[in-house]
């Protein structure tokens, strides 16, 4: 099948979710900032969506507009969109609705792709920051004990209790401590706290975790 008709059935999976997208998407910078450091949206993109004054449904819009661009040249995006909605809570069953679809549609084998490589480079001394947070969350996925990785991070006991009663299930309690930790907002964090990917192994240490220890240096060595 040609590239462009795969790329618009692509862009029918998504047009079947499409509004129910646009009203329950409730992270779209986050998930713009995700599906930029995969080069699935553009720079000026993200930056349109980041625009300041805008309500969430004008950035769910101009997201989504931006994703069906990008799926139409290529099919395999939207894949990797569905795992990003996916993340979201408000749309996380739709993510999950549209990966089936698209393992229907465009195969199995679609799942046996190389991922697409973030846009930027990473070291063990790099200060990290929001929009790292996809790149933490896959090389921490199978982490569950997210309240003792916060803490050894530096966020306070206050805010591990509130990301505990706030949200739903290990996922999404450890992307929010994560994001807790990479903002370095006063209210979470204790002071100097270092946010780079030699701090993170010391906290898996303290937590005894060394199959993600083992991840990370695996991913820094690429």
């Amino acid at each position: 099948m040609a590239s462009n008709e795969l790329g618009n059935e692509a862009k029918e999976i998504l047009r079947d979710h499409y509004g129910d997208l646009a009203k329950n998407i409730q992270n779209p910078v986050q998930l713009a900032e995700e599906l930029y450091q995969y080069r699935i949206i553009s720079e000026a993109a993200l930056g349109e969506i980041k625009t300041e004054g805008w309500t969430t449904p004008n950035r769910n819009t101009a997201l989504l507009r931006n994703v069906r661009l990008a799926i139409g040249q290529d099919h395999t995006r939207l894949r990797v969109v569905a795992r990003a909605l996916a993340k979201d809570i408000g749309v996380s069953s739709i993510g999950d609705e549209i990966l089936q679809s698209c393992k229907m549609k465009f195969g199995q084998e679609e799942e046996n792709n190389e991922e697409p490589v973030p846009v930027r480079s990473i070291d063990r001394h790099t200060i990290l920051r929001s929009d790292d947070l996809a790149t933490l969350e896959r090389l921490l996925k199978d982490v569950n004990d997210w309240e003792g990785l916060g803490l050894f991070l530096g966020i306070k006991k206050t805010s591990i209790n509130r990301i505990g009663r706030d949200k739903k299930g290990v996922r999404d309690c450890r992307r929010e401590m994560l994001f807790c930790w990479l903002s370095g907002s006063r209210d979470d964090m204790s002071s100097n706290v270092e946010r780079t990917f030699n701090a993170l192994i010391k906290a898996l240490k303290d937590i005894e975790n060394q199959e993600a220890i083992d991840g990370i240096e695996s991913f820094l060595s690429k």
